[in-house]
């Protein structure tokens, strides 16, 4: 449509205004707006890699089991409306630029930045449309996260490690500290596998705040899989509730994913608990079809192109371990842009092993690394890598060059989502 350009163009112009640690603007937009974020219930979740994948399965496994459940997300891939779903259906085009217009005036009086704007349209918007539940993704840390001010029922943590530290601090315990701060009195607290010093600041919160605390490894136990280059297959035992032992098929690929299983599983364990209807037949079909774009996700055929999000050194760690055990000594050439202010060493380290080359790409914000820059780190420790600036053509470039049995990885960062589109186009 026509007139959602400027209406966008407005929104993200916000992010001059930058990142705010501080509660006072959320606060002030949502009161205004009567509170939204309490009329329905919350899970609330935290961490540095597995959010969106566990928000999903939660999201999918509330709307099949009869629920109206809200999404929201962050960052988008592709389109605003991704942020913010109820049950199948994201945002549209028209009710992304009617809430836009309609709260512009107070975005302008309050002086919101673009997330806590963001946040206050999808809380208004799970409320209008009385949602009887809403899966809410943390953007950055935890504390100061804009989404904090919902009071949830289930605060939800995944594995934690070390990407925005000039913000939330360079230790993992800073870091894990800050995250922990969504725990609120009244909830119940899930948490992923953890390092020991990320752990810690959780346990001691929900302990402070009498909040029962559920770690999903000592709930559920993996014992046994086969990871495949399109999917797995993961064996669990459920020591809280053994019925739902057993085979679970899983739509994602990668190892990583069972932990992100287990995770959502011991929160809807709490939410059956708690007297909400939630089928165990059910539970088993969404994770077998649930669907999350951007995570190793296959994008073309022959040659095999995978697209990731991934722009932490744990998350590449993760792709790297996944190219490793599913294609030992192919050849994969990576596509690649990053932002600035990310850990570019540490993330080139950890996919460098396994990777052929290196086509480095300028992504489409300011805060992009040069591409340049990029190409010198990647030289620097020992792969071949040159510079096409555009994204689409470097792409294309790289497809046209590879035999069909080579593999092609794009990684780096959320800003090179519209290559999705690509298995649109093929």
């Amino acid at each position: 449509m026509t007139d959602i350009h400027p209406s966008l163009e407005f929104l993200y112009g916000l992010t001059r205004l930058g990142i705010k640690a501080s509660l006072d603007n959320i606060s002030k937009l949502c009161s205004l707006l009567g509170n939204p974020q309490d009329a329905y219930r919350v899970i609330h979740i935290a961490g540095t890699n597995g959010k969106g994948t566990t928000a999903a399965i939660l999201q999918s496994i509330l709307s099949e089991s009869g629920f109206k459940c809200g999404l929201y997300t962050s960052p988008h891939l592709v389109e605003f409306g991704e942020r913010i779903r109820i049950d199948d259906h994201k945002l549209s085009d028209r009710e992304a630029v009617d809430l836009i217009d309609e709260l512009r005036p107070l975005f302008e009086r309050v002086e919101s930045t673009f997330f806590e704007s963001a946040t206050a349209m999808a809380f208004l918007h799970f409320a209008r449309q009385k949602v009887d539940i809403a899966v809410i993704e943390v953007g950055l840390g935890g504390t100061w996260d804009a989404t904090n001010i919902v009071r949830p029922m289930i605060s939800v943590f995944t594995p934690i490690s070390h990407d925005h530290t000039e913000r939330l601090g360079y230790d993992l315990r800073s870091i894990a500290s800050d995250k922990a701060g969504i725990i609120k009195k009244g909830a119940h607290v899930v948490s992923s596998l953890q390092q020991e010093s990320a752990l810690e600041p959780i346990e001691r919160r929900a302990r402070d705040l009498e909040c029962p605390f559920n770690y999903a490894p000592e709930e559920i136990e993996i014992v046994g899989g086969e990871a495949g280059f399109r999917g797995s297959v993961v064996e669990i035992y459920c020591r809280r509730k053994p019925e739902i032992s057993g085979s679970y098929r899983f739509s994602l690929p990668g190892r990583h994913h069972w932990d992100n299983i287990r995770t959502a599983l011991t929160a809807v364990i709490i939410l059956q608990e708690a007297g909400l209807t939630i089928p165990d037949a059910i539970v088993k079909r969404v994770i077998e079809k649930v669907r999350w774009e951007g995570r190793l996700q296959i994008i073309h055929e022959r040659p095999l192109v995978y697209f990731d999000v991934a722009h932490n050194p744990a998350a590449a760690a993760v792709a790297a371990d996944f190219f490793r055990e599913q294609f030992p000594g192919a050849k994969i050439r990576i596509v690649m842009g990053i932002v600035s202010d990310k850990d570019v060493n540490g993330v080139l380290r950890n996919i460098v092993p396994v990777a052929s080359d290196f086509t480095c790409v300028e992504l489409p914000t300011h805060r992009t690394l040069e591409p340049e820059l990029l190409a010198i780190e990647a030289s620097g420790m020992g792969r071949p890598a040159r510079v096409i600036r555009d994204r689409w053509n470097a792409l294309r470039t790289v497809i046209d060059e590879s035999e069909p049995d080579d593999l092609i990885l794009i990684i780096g960062s959320h800003y090179l989502g519209d290559l999705i589109r690509l298995k649109y186009l093929t």
